[in-house]
């Protein structure tokens, strides 16, 4: 039977082939999808995983994610506030087929690095004006915005054309990714083994754990426990839960290995922790693992990216 590819698929509604939105963002586990993304960050910090490197992000910070790559989010505050934009291959590569095997060489400008960082701000946050806007053809002053954006970035030396077998190695591992982190995800109170992930993909567990590896720069069992401390270290914050039953619910064979990490990750046990009255927060993990973020409606987002031009 022919296994459902699992990519993340997103809903164009305003314009074709392009979404513009503003999010909430505390925390996204890796993943990769099928359309280019471009954020802003409108306000607050965010760190930024994509494959193997990290990035810390401050306001006004720009990213880039390729189609297929993986990234995630994990924001060291309550949230942060980004404008993002998605952009489906077939907005550009009706003008230029070559251009379905672009990927991204620098995935952040940071704010006051230059010229380039001046001039992109500008454009996004004038596409977004016009992408909200009721004028008479704002959709196609920002589709002459975005292609204005493309051509910056590629003109700067932003972005590269890969081979067609790049890019399709890159959506088979998007595809996978997305299918371990997703089973996970669910399945994490439950016992699982690299043996589990690999009859999903019908791969063998040594490549699953080199998979882990080479994508996300830590382990399996690093990745699993991560996700299992971060459902038990909410459940230790806001429930009166006893230890074990926190054991029960999150994964950990048991309550020394779960004061383990706390200790590991906070340098204190959980009894400790819930004693102490300066409980120190969670601030970077290992790789986020968990799924905190709203994003806005396109009337929400239209009204606080207005909020935002106020200030």
């Amino acid at each position: 039977m022919k296994q459902k590819k699992e990519v993340e698929i997103i809903d164009h509604s305003i314009m074709n082939h392009l979404k513009v939105f503003l999010v909430d963002m505390t925390s996204r586990a890796p993943h990769g999808h099928d359309d280019m993304e471009i954020g802003v960050i409108l306000d607050g910090k965010m760190d930024l995983f994509i494959e193997d490197s990290h990035y810390s992000l401050v306001q006004n910070d720009i990213y880039i994610i390729s189609r297929y790559q993986m990234h995630s989010f994990h924001c060291p505050g309550e949230k942060a506030l980004i404008l993002a934009f998605q952009i489906q291959d077939a907005f550009y590569t009706t003008i230029n087929p070559g251009l379905h095997y672009f990927r991204t060489s620098c995935n952040v400008i940071r704010n006051g690095t230059g010229m380039l960082h001046q001039s992109l701000f500008s454009k996004l946050i004038s596409c977004a004006g016009w992408y909200f806007s009721e004028e008479a053809f704002h959709d196609l002053k920002c589709a002459s915005m975005i292609l204005d954006i493309l051509y910056s970035l590629f003109d700067h030396s932003c972005c590269s054309i890969i081979t067609q077998k790049e890019a399709d190695a890159m959506e088979l591992h998007s595809v996978r990714l997305n299918h371990f982190t997703d089973y996970i995800g669910s399945h994490y109170m439950e016992q699982i083994s690299l043996d589990t992930l690999a009859a999903l993909e019908h791969i063998s567990p040594c490549y699953v754990s080199h998979y882990f590896r080479e994508n996300l720069g830590i382990s399996f069992q690093e990745y699993l426990a991560n996700i299992r401390f971060q459902r038990a270290y909410y459940l230790v914050r806001h429930t009166n839960l006893s230890i074990t039953d926190i054991c029960l619910e999150s994964g950990f064979s048991s309550t020394r290995y779960l004061n383990q990490m706390f200790v590991k990750k906070l340098c204190m046990t959980v009894k400790e922790y819930r004693k102490s009255n300066d409980r120190p927060r969670l601030l970077t993990p290992d790789l986020p693992s968990d799924n905190k973020q709203t994003p806005y409606s396109f009337e929400q987002s239209a009204f606080l990216f207005d909020k935002y031009l106020e200030k």
